[in-house]
């Protein structure tokens, strides 16, 4: 039971041009900043909005084709839509919010598939609480309760996480995921999250005003983007533009320089010696030391003096700014303990240190 097909859809001036191809109990990822089209393409699939031109075909049933005038309405597509709010009814409670959109003819029916969701979705303590009464997390399972009460041939799930604060987050991914597996329907989810794309997605596409601009595992796609533009998406934290100074193809490496002396070893490619490439490095990718390494008793190729310019709290720590001596700019991520003990400080003299295999070379 797949779900697939292809839309041209002009809304003003913004283009979107998408496709898909989602197989059962496989949830793809559909990542992109703000205003590229993600949640325009769902509303498509689900026919809240139409397009100019397509064909999309549900569990083997074309639901929208614009060259054989095939439009059917939302409710006969049988795609369960969770939006980013998650569009649930703030006058019913638990399980009338479940019930609603059932179509059945008996009670029982319904009653007995809403009890099984209830269960399901282990909301057996909420079932009888007004929606305003829920916490975040429990709305969101209520939403997708909801989506599933249909026995949809898809599901459609916009930003699901994103009224969820990050520890809720974390509990909630892979909960929610075991539960759209068990489902084995093809589920399409939108995010702008690269933690929530790599734990969720068993296949991601990248879009970028309106287009798809890269295809793949999450995995390779988002954490070793092939592309400049994928990184910035990614919010990859050094691009490095650097000069192709050596090539040495029998040993799977080039010699890269930056400015005029600094050389960097970078994993080979097949290009001009001479080339301006771009290279990313991830910051968790990079280890300092406040001392001088010893080059001979390390792995590691690339090791660069430099001095603190920044330090910045994050989620997971701090970022390191260091500016070389060469003046090359490096972001590296380090723990609040690391930075106790190395007692590192704006203005001191730190070592970056990163492995060959750290680096990848984008294209432009």
């Amino acid at each position: 039971m797949n779900a697939k097909g292809w839309i041209e859809s002009k809304v003003g001036n913004f283009l979107l041009t998408s496709n898909w191809d989602i197989k059962s109990g496989e949830i793809s990822i559909l990542f992109g900043p703000s205003g590229a089209g993600k949640s325009l393409t769902l509303k498509t699939i689900a026919g809240i909005s139409t397009p100019q031109r397509g064909a999309i075909e549900i569990g083997g049933v074309p639901v929208f084709d614009s060259s054989k005038s095939i439009d059917l309405p939302p409710h006969k597509r049988n795609i369960g839509y969770m939006p980013q709010n998650y569009g649930l009814f703030p006058n019913l409670n638990v399980r009338n919010n479940i019930e609603y959109g059932i179509t059945a003819e008996s009670q029982s029916y319904i009653s007995e598939k809403t009890n099984a969701l209830i269960d399901r979705l282990q909301l057996s303590a909420i079932a009888e609480r007004n929606i305003n009464a829920l916490s975040g997390g429990e709305r969101q399972r209520v939403a997708l309760a909801r989506a599933l009460a249909t026995s949809p041939k898809m599901l459609l799930l916009d930003e699901p996480f994103a009224a969820l604060d990050s520890d809720l987050k974390r509990s909630a991914r892979q909960e929610i995921r075991t539960i759209l597996l068990n489902e084995n329907i093809p589920v399409l989810l939108v995010t702008h999250d690269i933690e929530e794309a790599l734990i969720l997605g068993d296949h991601v596409q990248v879009i970028q005003d309106g287009s798809i601009i890269d295809t793949g595992t999450p995995v390779t796609t988002l954490t070793q983007p092939n592309s400049t533009q994928i990184a910035q998406l990614t919010g990859l934290e050094n691009i490095l533009e650097l000069e192709v100074n050596e090539l040495l193809p029998n040993e799977g490496i080039l010699l890269a320089k930056f400015g005029n002396s600094l050389i960097l070893e970078v994993p080979y490619k097949k290009i001009e010696l001479g080339e301006a490439i771009s290279v990313g490095l991830k910051a968790s990718d990079i280890i300092f030391s406040t001392r001088q390494p010893d080059i001979s008793s390390l792995s590691a190729r690339n090791i660069l003096p430099g001095r603190v310019n920044i330090i910045e709290k994050t989620a997971g720590g701090y970022l390191v700014g260091i500016e070389s001596q060469d003046g090359l700019m490096l972001n590296g991520h380090i723990t609040q303990r690391s930075l106790e003990q190395l007692n590192i400080n704006t203005g001191d003299s730190l070592w970056s240190i990163f492995k060959t295999s750290a680096l990848f070379i984008l294209d432009a």
